[in-house]
């Protein structure tokens, strides 16, 4: 009986630990958003960050 209660104490706590994961990643992604939207050098900076991870620009990757 103890070890289906620590079972479902650790299981309670993963998904805690992972709702709050979930909500702070959401958070940063509306900070984003919002400085995005204001700032149009921020964007564009992100844009070409992103993209050079898509492609990168160095040719000696194979």
């Amino acid at each position: 009986m103890l070890d289906q209660k620590n079972k479902h104490s650790a299981t309670a706590k993963a998904t805690s630990e992972m709702e709050s994961f979930a909500e702070r990643y959401l958070d940063l992604w509306q900070e984003n958003v919002k400085r995005w939207a204001t700032d149009p050098d921020a964007l564009e900076k992100w844009v070409k960050e992103a993209s050079d991870q898509i492609n990168p620009t160095d040719k000696n990757t194979r």
